[in-house]
Formats: C-alpha cells, structure tokens, sequence
C-alpha cells in the first residue's frame, strides 16, 4: 500500500507574508537568469540579489532596506556594501531612488531598486507602467445595454465586478506565460487589463483567449520576436 502524503494545515486566518507574521516577504523570488548565468558573480552577490527580489513588485522594483537584507542573507555589512557595488557594476541592479529624491518614491527613506530582468525596458517606462493609475475610458451605452425589464439594478455593476477580477487574473496568467515563453517581464498595468475587458466584451472566453495567446507567442518565439505586450496587442491578428 502506498504511503499517504503529508497534509500541511493551512490557517487562512492568519496572513501569508510579512515579517510582521513571522512569515518570509513572499512565496518566490524572480532572480534574472543573467544574473543566474553570470559566470563572475559570487556567491554572496547572488544571495544579495536574492534577497532584494523577494521584496520587487511585478515590474521588478524593490525597496527593502540594508538592515532587512543583511538579516535575511546572515552576512556582514561589509559584504552587503561589497555585493551591492559589484551588482550595480554589473548591472543586475540599478538605484532609482536615494532617500526620496524620486517623485514617485517620496515615501521611500531609503534606496529604491530596479532589478534588470531584461535591459531593453527603460526604467522610466516601467515607473510610469506601474503607476498609471488612470481608469479605463467610459463605456459607450450601446456596448453595456439595459436588462430587457429596463431595471438596471446592481446587475451591470456586479458583472463589471466579476468581468475585471476576471480580467486581472487573466493578465497576470499572460505574465507568467510571456516569461516562460520568451523569458520577458510584461506589465499588468490598467492598460493590460482593459484589453482583456475589450476582448471579452467582443465575444472572446478566457479560454479563447489562452489558445490564442500560446499560439501567438509560439509563433513570434520561432520568428525571434518579442512577446506582445499584452493580450491586446496583435494576439488576434491574423
């Protein structure tokens, strides 16, 4: 009889993350595999750069500071300063922000850090990707019609709800797959997300969408060219 595996407990109660629940920044890390493949980087180097990318959001900026770091990696200041020097020499990281000089991270003491995933990206786009916080444009009458009883409810509100929760996780699975594909960081940025809401409101199913979207990425990946930028962009050209 084959051995049963072990169940861990999960306490949904109880946050996942956070030094503050005595839990670690995050479940993964996404370390550039240029930096993986770098024949001349140390190994302190890379536990640094490690350390620095559990804490990055989605466009790969991060801002822990040298006090969580050295914690996290066990090693001496010293070494910390060393393995920072060599990894923005090179250029596995880039500084941003020192002690708020950017507007977009004038709450940040400390440094704000890009972690160079692919170093065809400029970094100004990336900051203005990540805090575009511009709602999608108004919906036309004729694309959100009225119930056939004409009372609107909440039944238009709700479905818009559920469309862009949908719409989100959409965008985030295409993220994913454009980096297992072409090994290239995507956004999910307002932009993204409303292109999946056009697609669905054309007809598109969140499982049309995937087909075409592995197609369209097989393809260009054979091509040598690089992943749409999003779902809306040439993933249902013909």
């Amino acid at each position: 009889m084959a051995d049963k595996q072990a169940v861990i407990p999960i306490n949904d109660d109880k946050q996942s993350f956070g030094r503050t629940n005595d839990a670690p920044p995050s479940w993964f890390a996404r370390v550039p595999t240029k930096a993986i493949t770098d024949k001349g980087i140390s190994h302190a180097e890379l536990r640094v750069l490690a350390s620095i990318c559990c804490y990055a959001n989605n466009q790969g900026f991060a801002w822990p500071n040298q006090s969580t770091i050295k914690k996290d990696v066990g090693v001496s200041q010293t070494t910390i300063d060393k393995a920072m020097i060599k990894l923005k020499q090179k250029k596995h990281i880039e500084i941003v922000s020192r002690h708020r000089s950017h507007p977009k991270w004038r709450r940040v003491m400390g440094n704000v850090y890009r972690i160079i995933h692919d170093d065809r990206l400029e970094t100004d786009k990336l900051i203005d990707d990540m805090h575009n916080e511009d709602p999608p444009p108004a919906i036309e009458e004729e694309d959100s019609p009225r119930p056939p009883d004409g009372n609107d409810g909440n039944h238009n509100e709700e479905e818009e709800g559920k469309e862009l929760v949908e719409a989100v996780a959409l965008s985030h699975w295409y993220v994913r797959a454009a980096e297992r594909s072409h090994g290239q960081l995507r956004l999910v940025n307002p932009r993204a997300v409303e292109a999946v809401v056009t697609l669905f409101r054309a007809g598109r199913t969140a499982d049309d969408i995937k087909v075409a979207a592995e197609a369209t990425l097989d393809t260009r990946r054979q091509a040598g060219r690089d992943a749409p930028h999003h779902l809306g962009d040439g993933v249902f050209d013909k």
